[in-house]
């Protein structure tokens, strides 16, 4: 009975041939992406914190490929983390051009662009680290990092209601809470600081010397005049440079005082001159003649006169407004 049920089902199903077998549409070659998934492997080799490693196979790619704008996003970020800063700012910037940048090439661009720079003025950079982290919010709407970077940058450019508003969507994200409530008491500080440097004079320029009269021959000689007491530095001093920040620690361990301040991105440093400490406004202790080590937790607008040396310092700080 089994093989005539056999026989009969092979009469009814045919056996298939290569005639019956539709034909499979025609691969076009593909050229190698071999480099892709080498770029692949430096891009996790950075993130295990492999950097020569990373460096090294990403420094190859570069000379296979130059020009390559995601080789030069890769380069950027690795120079980033690696605090090489100006480097890293000079290749996002390169790779942010293209239509295809990651939202993370533009996130990391944006905190670049928050650091102070010599070749571009404060409001310059500001709007365009505005500009590259919206870009990067945009493309990924729920990145809670992201949106505190938007709101930093916001709060950098004092578009203070537009960074409230990203820092109140910010704490509906689970766990975001506290850091958004932090973030929203160093805007109000900022913010009542900026409104009370505005009200504040600016320093007049200084008086034009008089020419001096020569006495009739005739008459005595007087005495030369006592040359006029200084006049007591106001805020802001004439022509310094502003930075507002948290003071993370005063370091008076080396041969000047050091006074370091939180930046969203890195730890910028102002030298104190021995024998010439920054005059204090609206010091926090009346008995503070000038800011003592140790200090720290003080939120503060330092105006210094830029002047880099081997130090690591952004200037030496001329006054400190509380």
């Amino acid at each position: 009975v089994e093989s005539a049920l056999r026989a009969r089902f092979d009469a009814m199903v045919p056996a298939p041939s290569d005639a019956s077998l539709p034909a499979l549409p025609a691969i076009a070659p593909q050229p190698s992406r071999q480099w892709e998934v080498r770029l692949a492997l430096a891009e996790v080799d950075h993130e295990l914190g492999r950097y020569d490693r990373a460096e090294a196979a990403l420094l190859a790619l570069e000379m296979e490929r130059p020009g390559d704008l995601r080789v030069e996003a890769a380069l950027g970020a690795l120079a980033m983390d690696r605090g090489r800063y100006d480097e890293a700012e000079r290749r996002l910037l390169l790779a942010a051009d293209s239509p295809s940048a990651s939202a993370r090439t533009h996130y990391r661009l944006a905190l670049m662009l928050l650091r102070p720079a010599a070749h571009a003025p404060a409001e310059e950079r500001g709007a365009a680290a505005v500009a590259q982290a919206r870009l990067a919010l945009d493309a990924v709407p729920r990145s809670p990092d992201y949106r505190l970077g938007l709101a930093q940058a916001l709060m950098v450019a004092e578009r203070w209601e537009s960074a409230a508003a990203e820092l109140r969507t910010l704490s509906s994200h689970p766990g975001w809470q506290t850091r958004a409530r932090d973030e929203m008491a160093e805007l109000i500080r900022r913010r009542q600081q900026a409104l009370a440097a505005e009200q504040r004079p600016v320093l007049a320029s200084e008086d034009v010397e008089a020419i001096p009269v020569a006495p009739l021959e005739t008459a005595a000689v007087p005495p030369p005049p006592k040359p006029p007491p200084p006049k007591p530095m106001r805020w802001p001093p004439a022509g310094a440079a502003i930075m507002a920040g948290r003071i993370d620690y005063v370091d008076c361990s080396g041969p000047q005082k050091m006074i370091v301040m939180r930046h969203p991105v890195l730890d910028v440093r102002f030298r104190e001159p021995k024998g010439r400490p920054a005059k204090l406004f609206a010091s926090p202790l009346k008995d503070w003649k000038e800011i003592p080590c140790g200090a720290q937790g003080w939120t503060v607008n330092v105006a210094y006169r830029p002047r880099r040396a081997s130090d690591g310092a952004l200037g030496d700080a001329l006054a400190i407004l509380f």
